[in-house]
């Protein structure tokens, strides 16, 4: 398999304790059995705000009269941040300053920052780019965080003053552009950004 979301020291048990984690209550009326704790069957994953938000960190880094802004990302997931041959995440990052929009580190689209986009792609056996994993022979780029990783990302910025503010947002769309164009996927709710999390902060000095 040229794409698998499990590393090969990993089983079902880490999958059960994330996805299907204990919650109160029986499971059902018919067949009780005095239990007041089980598995949730919801399955919750990436469509779920609360499970998008506590599956990554973000720390920022910077200091006025300095150019610099040191983004650090920690994948807190038993898995690759990248499960899905179809998804695209990634980072905005936006400096502000006296209400004004200065800086972003990409304007229309995400992969033009590519150390900020995080996918996985595939090439045939001629190395020519396919969108759809059934069709590739190996991977092509990959830019990902490993299982429970870190990745300190580095940006030249305008040179920062005190009272600036940088936000930072970690986003997935679903069906990245690729992907979605080639299956004629014109579901919003695929090709929107989600947030998984947003971070904001100050520079003090």
């Amino acid at each position: 398999m040229i794409f698998d979301a499990m590393g090969d020291n990993q089983d079902s048990k880490s999958c059960i304790k994330c996805h299907m984690p204990m919650v109160n209550g029986k499971v059902e009326d018919m067949n009780k059995k005095s239990r007041t704790k089980h598995h949730s069957h919801k399955f919750l994953g990436i469509h779920d705000a609360s499970m998008r938000e506590k599956s990554v960190d973000i720390e920022i880094g910077a200091i006025s009269k300095s150019d610099l802004v040191k983004i650090t990302l920690k994948n807190k997931m038993p898995h690759p941040f990248i499960i899905q041959a179809s998804r695209l995440k990634y980072i905005k990052i936006t400096l502000i300053r006296d209400s004004k929009v200065i800086w972003q580190n990409f304007k229309d689209d995400p992969y033009e920052d590519e150390q900020g986009s995080f996918s996985t792609e595939f090439v045939d056996g001629n190395n020519k780019s396919v969108s759809i994993p059934a069709f590739a022979l190996k991977r092509g780029k990959v830019n990902n965080i490993d299982s429970d990783g870190i990745k300190v990302l580095k940006y030249k910025t305008p040179k920062l003053k005190k009272g600036d503010k940088i936000e930072v947002g970690v986003y997935v769309i679903l069906a990245k552009k690729s992907c979605a164009g080639e299956l004629g996927l014109n579901d919003v709710k695929l090709t929107k950004p989600l947030l998984m999390k947003k971070c904001n902060f100050i520079v003090v000095k």
